[in-house]
Protein backbone atom coordinates (compact mmCIF):
# COMPACT_ATOMS: atom_id res chain seq x y z
CA UNK A 1 0.00 0.00 0.00
CA UNK A 2 1.16 3.65 0.06
CA UNK A 3 2.58 3.59 3.42
CA UNK A 4 4.58 0.71 2.65
CA UNK A 5 6.22 3.23 -0.58
CA UNK A 6 6.23 6.13 1.77
CA UNK A 7 7.97 4.43 4.55
CA UNK A 8 10.59 3.16 2.26
CA UNK A 9 11.62 7.29 1.03
CA UNK A 10 10.21 5.90 -2.17
CA UNK A 11 7.38 8.78 -2.29
CA UNK A 12 8.72 11.93 -2.26
CA UNK A 13 10.85 12.02 -5.60
CA UNK A 14 9.70 12.21 -8.74
CA UNK A 15 13.34 10.54 -10.29
CA UNK A 16 12.33 7.14 -9.18
CA UNK A 17 8.63 6.80 -11.01
CA UNK A 18 7.11 6.73 -14.43
CA UNK A 19 4.49 8.47 -14.79
CA UNK A 20 1.26 8.31 -17.49
CA UNK A 21 1.53 11.46 -19.31
CA UNK A 22 -1.98 11.31 -20.17
CA UNK A 23 -3.28 11.76 -16.57
CA UNK A 24 -0.57 14.54 -16.16
CA UNK A 25 -2.58 16.17 -19.30
CA UNK A 26 -5.78 15.34 -18.55
CA UNK A 27 -5.43 16.62 -14.82
CA UNK A 28 -3.65 19.32 -15.49
CA UNK A 29 -1.09 18.57 -12.86
CA UNK A 30 1.98 20.31 -12.66
CA UNK A 31 4.81 21.04 -9.56
CA UNK A 32 3.76 24.04 -7.33
CA UNK A 33 5.91 27.04 -7.94
CA UNK A 34 4.80 28.65 -5.14
CA UNK A 35 6.93 26.54 -2.56
CA UNK A 36 11.00 25.76 -3.06
CA UNK A 37 10.71 22.91 -0.65
CA UNK A 38 8.54 19.52 -1.07
CA UNK A 39 6.79 20.59 -4.68
CA UNK A 40 8.05 17.16 -6.08
CA UNK A 41 6.16 15.42 -3.05
CA UNK A 42 2.92 17.63 -3.30
CA UNK A 43 2.96 16.47 -7.22
CA UNK A 44 3.51 13.08 -6.34
CA UNK A 45 0.29 13.26 -3.90
CA UNK A 46 -1.81 15.35 -6.81
CA UNK A 47 -0.91 12.17 -9.02
CA UNK A 48 -1.92 9.27 -7.21
CA UNK A 49 -5.02 10.80 -6.01
CA UNK A 50 -6.26 11.79 -9.27
CA UNK A 51 -4.87 8.91 -11.20
CA UNK A 52 -6.54 6.13 -8.30
CA UNK A 53 -3.87 4.18 -8.30
CA UNK A 54 -4.63 0.62 -7.48
CA UNK A 55 -1.59 -1.16 -7.54
CA UNK A 56 1.71 -0.52 -7.97
CA UNK A 57 5.55 -2.51 -8.68
CA UNK A 58 8.63 -2.09 -7.16
CA UNK A 59 11.49 -2.66 -9.43
CA UNK A 60 14.82 -3.84 -7.10
CA UNK A 61 16.56 -2.58 -10.21
CA UNK A 62 19.25 0.68 -10.22
CA UNK A 63 17.62 3.05 -13.49
CA UNK A 64 19.01 5.55 -12.21
CA UNK A 65 21.66 7.44 -10.56
CA UNK A 66 21.24 10.92 -8.77
CA UNK A 67 23.99 12.97 -7.79
CA UNK A 68 23.66 15.47 -4.74
CA UNK A 69 25.14 18.46 -5.06
CA UNK A 70 25.00 19.86 -1.40
CA UNK A 71 27.03 22.91 -2.44
CA UNK A 72 23.53 24.37 -4.00
CA UNK A 73 21.03 22.74 -2.77
CA UNK A 74 17.75 24.13 -1.45
CA UNK A 75 17.33 21.29 1.18
CA UNK A 76 20.71 23.26 2.92
CA UNK A 77 19.53 26.63 2.84
CA UNK A 78 17.70 29.08 5.09
CA UNK A 79 14.09 28.93 4.91
CA UNK A 80 11.61 31.44 6.32
CA UNK A 81 8.96 29.47 4.87
CA UNK A 82 9.79 25.66 6.38
CA UNK A 83 7.37 25.46 8.75
CA UNK A 84 4.51 26.66 6.78
CA UNK A 85 5.55 24.27 3.93
CA UNK A 86 6.42 21.35 6.41
CA UNK A 87 2.80 22.04 7.60
CA UNK A 88 1.36 21.97 4.26
CA UNK A 89 3.51 18.70 3.41
CA UNK A 90 1.79 17.06 6.39
CA UNK A 91 -1.65 18.15 6.02
CA UNK A 92 -1.25 16.61 2.24
CA UNK A 93 0.09 13.44 3.40
CA UNK A 94 -2.35 13.27 5.85
CA UNK A 95 -5.39 13.48 3.18
CA UNK A 96 -3.61 10.77 0.91
CA UNK A 97 -2.97 7.97 3.75
CA UNK A 98 -6.06 8.93 6.41
CA UNK A 99 -7.74 5.94 5.08
CA UNK A 100 -5.07 3.59 4.76
CA UNK A 101 -3.92 3.33 8.27
CA UNK A 102 -5.30 0.91 9.66
CA UNK A 103 -3.27 -0.55 12.78
CA UNK A 104 -0.63 1.36 15.32
CA UNK A 105 2.12 -0.01 13.23
CA UNK A 106 0.69 2.31 10.14
CA UNK A 107 0.34 5.33 12.59
CA UNK A 108 3.88 4.94 14.21
CA UNK A 109 5.55 4.83 10.89
CA UNK A 110 3.52 8.08 9.97
CA UNK A 111 4.15 9.95 13.12
CA UNK A 112 7.92 8.87 12.94
CA UNK A 113 8.00 10.76 9.90
CA UNK A 114 5.76 14.13 11.00
CA UNK A 115 8.15 14.34 14.18
CA UNK A 116 11.25 14.17 12.20
CA UNK A 117 9.90 17.02 9.93
CA UNK A 118 9.16 18.63 13.35
CA UNK A 119 12.68 18.10 14.24
CA UNK A 120 13.91 19.08 11.00
CA UNK A 121 12.03 22.82 11.31
CA UNK A 122 13.22 23.26 14.25
CA UNK A 123 16.60 22.57 13.35
CA UNK A 124 16.31 24.56 9.99
CA UNK A 125 14.77 27.80 12.45
CA UNK A 126 18.08 27.66 14.14
CA UNK A 127 19.93 28.80 10.82
CA UNK A 128 19.25 32.03 11.61
CA UNK A 129 20.63 34.27 14.11
CA UNK A 130 16.96 35.40 15.98
CA UNK A 131 15.27 31.61 16.42
CA UNK A 132 11.90 31.80 17.12
CA UNK A 133 11.21 31.40 21.19
CA UNK A 134 8.45 29.44 22.23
Amino acid sequence: DILKIFDRNLLHSPTNKLYDSKIIKERNLSFSTDINLGEDLLFNIEYIKSSEINEYKILNNILYIYQHDDTNSLSLKYNENYFIIQKLLFNSMHELIKNVIVNDSDWEIYFQWYWSACYLALKENMKISNPISF
